[in-house]
């Protein structure tokens, strides 16, 4: 596969994945997840992807190491999840892309888009590794292993845990997004300018679990997300 001749976008994880020791033990505990919760901790800053279009497919867990729900400390000694691993994950992944400028779609659109899809075959709190798939006019595909270099200790504290886990997501989108292969394969399927009709919207995803209070890093807080797109007009009577 030919390397993109553009210069690689550097993206940057405005929250750290290390976390802080806390003062009281959480072994052999449960994280429950939202991603309601999760604000993203990344930007573009060179502004690659704003305004750019991505049809993504539901997440597929072929990962041995986690369940339907959850994915593990590498000592076994903590869970991580509570709504299946695959719809927390869309819903991390488009609220991430979403920050960047990106318009996500659950379903097809009837123009030219890039297709995303994602199969996961070991997620842990120290990597998470997946088989990465654009559909494209110039096709990617690999097999990215993301390293988390830095998991909370034993002494750390479950809102710490928590942040750290939100963090993962934001770790995953950088890394995928920084890859000028990837880059490349991305802009080669977007629309030409002026096909996308501008009552397109995005299509709804299924109902997410119940909200709450956004959760803010322990180091520093998230970036503004990028506002979603403007409603489609109304149509007149």
């Amino acid at each position: 596969m030919s390397r993109s001749s553009h210069p690689v976008r550097r993206l940057f994880v405005t929250a750290a994945l290390a976390v802080a020791v806390g003062a009281a033990a959480c072994g052999g505990s449960r994280v429950t997840l939202n991603a309601d919760e999760y604000a993203p901790g990344i930007k573009d800053q060179a502004g690659t992807y704003n305004g750019t279009h991505l049809y993504l497919v539901t997440p597929v867990n072929q990962a041995e190491n986690t369940s339907v729900f959850y994915y593990y400390a590498a000592d076994e000694s903590v869970q991580y999840g509570g709504p299946a691993l695959t719809s927390y994950l869309w819903y991390g992944l488009k609220k991430a892309f979403t920050a960047m400028g990106i318009t996500v779609y659950e379903r097809k659109p009837a123009f030219l888009a890039p297709e995303l899809q994602l199969t996961f075959t070991s997620w842990t709190d120290r990597e998470f590794t997946s088989q990465i798939t654009l559909v494209s006019p110039r096709p990617f595909q690999r097999t990215m292993t993301v390293a988390f270099p830095s998991p909370p200790s034993a002494q750390a504290t479950f809102e710490q845990r928590k942040a750290f886990a939100y963090r993962q997501v934001d770790t995953i989108v950088a890394q995928l997004l920084s890859d000028p292969e990837f880059q490349a394969s991305y802009l080669a399927a977007q629309p030409p300018p002026g096909t996308v009709p501008q009552f397109v919207s995005p299509s709804p995803a299924p109902a997410p679990s119940t909200s709450v209070a956004p959760l803010a890093s322990p180091t520093s807080a998230a970036p503004s997300a990028v506002p979603p797109p403007p409603p489609p007009p109304s149509t007149p009577p």
